[in-house]
């Protein structure tokens, strides 16, 4: 509200001074006396432009020049604002070439931008130049569609300045001040001659004139020079890339057979890594593959924190993640990730979020690699606990028809490739997820039983040392959940208390949680009376119990010792 008022009272005052017959140049001396502005501020206040609308008349008065021929509109309110308080801390300096163009647009003298400040600490070499111009404006802003800053050098005519009070005069000598503050063009040297004798501008041929052609030329190409060496300099060297894949290709390889606490430590520093130089300068390349890097890192940390149940925590990487992603136009990466935030929904309980996330996620055809696959797999799982039969059918075949279609292996793999095992037992759990509502539930049951054996053989058949062990449980939880079904309580208490042992040594929650839905089970009115089946719940419970209170010691600690 407070800038509003003052907005308004600006306005009131421009029309206060107006009314007097002050001159465009007082009102901007009275401007800067009564709000402490800068000259450049002042001069955009006394017009009553915002930042915004000077920096869209600069935009088009650029156009119209022909100095951005492809409209690019550069200037910025942000921009301007930092041109406005030159030499505060900027990322960008004032030079000649853009006060000229403040000039031309403001309708004033490139002299009455500029006060003590900016005098002291411009170079030497602009102030020369600066220096050598003199020019009459006319009161009001040039029309779009004219030079800039040639006509503000005097090397061009500028249909509107015709007469020889208003044309381009260079001279070195110092400016007089007019009984309004303004300054009127010295007739002096070369120039003033030819503007005696009837000419309204020096020629190029002048030596003045040449002089100041050859300093523009050769400060835009010290310019120009000095993006380029700015724009070659990179803070990620020949072999920064190649170590990162290493370390990420190590770490998601060996996520799936070890511990999950020290992985996550890990993965947080070579994110840091990743992060702290993505926020320094290197070549465009560098930065997509930076961005792939930095993506892939939170995925894995997305991962990392579902598995240790923080499941918020999760979904905050994930997004950060897909972000990666999308700038570095990474499609096996938005694929991979959409297919995390689908996972997440599901077991949030969040199951048409779980499909819609999923089926976006197919959306994106990887560059390589089994992320489609285990998009088409979530989608098929979660439609299964929706009882949607068809779309359980349908996701189930595109996910083999992806497997088909792979050419190459994920990069890197490990944690984040989506292994044909695992498409199994998440074929298992779409089967159960149907279990009831369309075929004969025996059916059903039966047809989960034999996908989740051949995911258990695929897992168990390679080293032991290599063992997915909790992709591996949550195989063998789709088999016990099976034998329940089946009222095989034998069964599925001899593959239960299996995962049990492998638990103690490597809890993750997808598999706490389908442990307690497994008791749930089995405190079902058919299992109630049995003696064993209470047992087993207990069991179940139990291990849950314990592995959740392990993994809450490691938080504490972790958390002490930050």
């Amino acid at each position: 509200m407070g800038r509003l008022s003052q907005r308004v009272e600006q306005e009131e005052l421009r029309d206060r001074m107006r009314a007097v017959g002050m001159t465009h140049s007082e009102i901007v001396v009275e401007f800067a006396r009564r709000y402490r502005l800068r000259p450049r501020a002042a001069h955009r206040v006394a017009h009553g432009w915002t930042q915004a609308q000077a920096a869209s008349r600069i935009n088009a008065h650029t156009a119209h020049a022909g100095l951005d021929p492809d409209g690019a509109a550069t200037m910025t309110a942000p921009w301007l604002s930092e041109l406005e308080n030159w030499p505060l801390p900027a990322r960008r300096r004032l030079t000649p070439q853009i006060l000229a163009v403040l000039a031309a647009v403001y309708g004033t003298d490139i002299h009455t931008l500029l006060d003590l400040d900016d005098r002291e600490h411009l170079a030497p070499t602009d102030m020369l130049l600066i220096n050598g111009m003199r020019q009459s404006v006319p009161s009001s802003p040039i029309p779009a569609g004219r030079g800039i800053i040639p006509a503000r050098l005097g090397l061009i005519g500028n249909d509107d300045v015709g007469s020889p009070e208003s044309s381009a005069s260079i001279g070195m000598d110092s400016r007089q001040n007019d009984r309004h503050g303004g300054f009127r063009p010295v007739t002096e040297g070369v120039a003033a001659r030819r503007i005696a004798v009837g000419h309204s501008r020096p020629s190029l041929d002048t030596p003045l004139a040449g002089w100041l052609v050859e300093r523009m030329v050769v400060m835009a190409a010290r310019e120009s020079a000095d993006f380029g060496r700015a724009s070659g300099r990179s803070n990620v060297g020949p072999l920064t890339v190649e170590q990162f894949h290493a370390d990420l290709t190590w770490l998601a390889t060996r996520y799936p057979y070890r511990p999950v606490a020290p992985s996550f430590a890990e993965i947080v520093d070579l994110r840091n890594h990743a992060f702290s130089l993505l926020e320094e300068r290197q070549r465009p390349d560098e930065t997509r593959e930076l961005y792939v890097i930095a993506g892939m890192l939170c995925g894995m940390l997305a991962n990392a924190s579902f598995d240790l149940g923080y499941l918020h925590a999760a979904a905050t990487q994930a997004r950060t993640a897909f972000l990666c992603g999308e700038l570095a136009g990474h499609n096996g990466l938005r694929c991979w990730v959409r297919g995390m935030q689908s996972l997440i929904a599901y077991w949030q309980g969040s199951l048409p979020e779980a499909v819609s996330l999923a089926r976006h996620g197919w959306e994106f055809v990887p560059e390589h690699g089994t992320a489609r696959v285990r998009a088409a797999a979530l989608e098929a799982r979660a439609a299964g606990r929706l009882g949607d039969e068809a779309t359980v059918r349908d996701a189930l075949r595109r996910a083999g028809q992806a497997r088909d279609e792979i050419t190459d292996d994920d990069a890197p793999g490990g944690m984040l490739a989506f292994p044909e095992p695992k498409q199994f037992f998440y074929t298992a759990s779409s089967y159960l997820g149907l279990h009831g509502q369309a075929l004969p539930a025996a059916n059903w049951a039966t047809r989960a039983e034999q996908v989740a054996r051949a995911a258990i053989g695929l897992y168990e058949a390679a080293p032991t040392s290599e063992q997915r062990l909790g992709e591996l449980s949550l195989a063998r939880l789709d088999l016990a959940a099976a034998h329940l079904e089946r009222s095989e309580l034998d069964g599925a208490a001899q593959t239960i208390r299996t995962v049990l042992d492998a638990t103690a040594h490597r809890p993750t929650d997808s598999v706490l949680r389908r442990l307690r839905q497994l008791a749930t089970v089995a405190d079902r009115p058919r299992y109630r009376d049995l003696l064993p089946a209470q047992h087993l719940r207990e069991e179940i419970l139990d291990t849950c119990t314990t592995a959740t209170q392990t993994t809450n010691r490691f938080h504490d600690t972790r958390a002490d010792a930050e």
